[in-house]
């Protein structure tokens, strides 16, 4: 149980480095604890790892057999159980991954009901809505649809008081920034929230994180000068 939370909980962000550690992790439940786990849990460690290996490899072939095999079930769900979360998890990866062929009527749809459950939600459940609500917005922020960012902000915002786990601060500041930019085209106040993300993520200590985000300032703002000139 501590190592699968280390793996829902443990975040590469595309880092080579932490990619490495993570597949490290990854092998040691499957050398050591795998065939002793109850079928929930093993369903639980499936949907971590096909959600890894779609993100790493940008292959949502990875995902597939699962989602064919569980994710049926989740569609007609009124509430969400964590593998629930861990399955609708690994659709909007393969999403992200398959973006002229994912089905958006059925990502809207999940996302929707993710802010439902965010007003309902207990502590159980709060730390992966949370990363399954950032993952909806993931696949926003590659459609470019800045408009639809807020309430999935505002939930994640709910959810990390909920749960007191501000890991997320920093990249969700970043994207209420973008909101604000390309949204609400307010130029100032976007780049006090690219600031404030860049200072949480200094404050955690996450060099990795924070150089992204950098990064990300830069490229809108210029994306932003361009639009309006």
């Amino acid at each position: 149980l501590i190592l699968k939370d280390k793996l829902i909980k443990f975040q590469t962000y595309g880092d080579d480095d932490r990619i490495q550690v993570k597949e490290e992790l990854f092998e040691r439940v499957y050398e050591h604890y795998y065939d002793s786990l109850p079928e929930d849990e093993q369903i639980a460690v499936s949907a971590l790892q096909a959600s890894f290996d779609v993100f790493v490899s940008e292959d949502a072939g990875f995902g597939d057999a699962l989602l064919d095999e569980y994710f049926e079930q989740v569609k007609i769900r009124k509430n969400y159980s964590v593998n629930d979360l861990l399955l609708i998890k690994l659709y909007f990866v393969s999403c992200l991954a398959r973006p002229i062929g994912y089905h958006h009527e059925l990502f809207w749809m999940l996302s929707k009901k993710l802010i439902r459950e965010t007003n309902s939600s207990d502590l159980e459940t709060a730390y992966m809505l949370k990363r399954t609500v950032l993952d909806s917005l993931a696949v926003q922020w590659m459609e470019k649809s800045y408009s639809t960012f807020e309430p999935y902000v505002k939930a994640m915002n709910r959810l990390m008081i909920l749960s007191q786990d501000f890991q997320n601060k920093p990249i969700v500041d970043m994207l209420e920034a973008m909101c604000t930019l390309f949204h609400k085209r307010d130029k100032e106040k976007a780049i006090r929230l690219y600031d404030r993300a860049i200072i949480c993520a200094q404050a955690f200590g996450d060099q990795v994180l924070e150089a992204r985000i950098l990064g990300e300032k830069e490229k809108d703002l210029k994306t932003f000068e361009e639009m309006e000139s």
